[in-house]
């Protein structure tokens, strides 16, 4: 993200819908009788105007509880939410990001989300990282990933594909 504003609406789905992130209709890319152009089918809901007013209201609702102070998130798990897995496959990684969170959940641990945009700056906060069905990883993020691994982190891939396409959807001949 580049601004609060692109830092609020990747954060707003969570709170506005339920909690989890990622398991939300907001999150699916908008349907073609919603686009005025093009390149409206590459966003996704939540990042139309007249969505995203509501939900950054709703924020503002909710950043202004008391219940939240100054605490932080101390797991040593994340789970990777990928935005392009989502939009080159939203049932598949979206049903692999569900079973991940449930599985984490129901055996007690601690985990945080890490989004694909925030890769760079916040991998090194965890000790183990979980790609669930992250199929589409490009140059950059390999590089993350090797470097990540490289400083001692451990990475669990979940499905049969991950990072089997690269940035422009084409396959590999083999996974990253």
């Amino acid at each position: 993200p580049q601004s609060p504003s692109e830092i609020e609406r990747a954060l707003l789905e969570a709170p506005v819908f339920g909690g989890v992130s990622g398991a939300f209709w907001s999150v699916r890319t908008v349907p073609e009788s919603m686009c005025a152009k093009a390149d409206d089918q590459l966003k996704m809901l939540y990042e139309m105007p007249q969505i995203y007013e509501p939900m950054a209201e709703t924020l503002s609702y909710i950043k202004s509880l008391p219940v939240f102070g100054e605490r932080r998130n101390l797991a040593e798990i994340a789970v990777l939410y990928h935005q392009d897995s989502l939009k080159l496959d939203f049932a598949v990684h979206h049903a692999a990001l569900h079973g991940t969170e449930e599985l984490l959940l129901t055996s007690g641990n601690p985990y945080n989300i890490l989004h694909s945009r925030e890769m760079r700056e916040n991998i090194n906060k965890y000790r183990l990282l979980i790609l669930p069905e992250v199929r589409l990883l490009n140059e950059e993020e390999c590089g993350i990933l090797e470097e990540y691994v490289a400083n001692g982190g451990n990475i669990l891939l979940l499905g049969r594909k991950c990072g089997f396409y690269d940035e422009a959807r084409r396959p590999r001949l083999d996974t990253a």
